[in-house]
């Protein structure tokens, strides 16, 4: 038992040493450089143009009314944020919910 701490008090000591030498670490002179960077990137960001928002939603309801399935309303229609991996994850999500019932 007395082994098992060693060792750990041993990666301890070295996981501090490599805090102090990480040549990796930041030094502290970019951060002038770095109060720059979000007035650029805040301007650079336009607003994205969508169109007829009610013909996608017609759209939107047209399909789920042809799926039929369902005797729902559609309360809202919202578009979701987020990556391809958030979506795949929702999509997973409702499918497990579904196959379970």
């Amino acid at each position: 038992m007395a082994v098992v701490f060693f060792v750990l008090f041993v990666l301890e000591l070295l996981t501090r040493a490599i805090y102090y030498i990480d040549p990796t670490r930041k030094k502290t002179a970019p951060a002038a450089a770095a109060t720059e960077a979000p007035v650029v990137a805040a301007t650079a960001a336009a607003p994205e143009e969508r169109g007829d928002d009610l013909e996608i939603i017609a759209v939107i309801a047209a399909a789920i009314a042809a799926m039929g399935e369902s005797g729902g309303r559609i309360s809202v229609i919202r578009r979701l944020d987020g990556t391809a991996w958030t979506q795949v994850g929702r999509l997973d999500a409702v499918n497990a919910r579904t196959q379970m019932y």
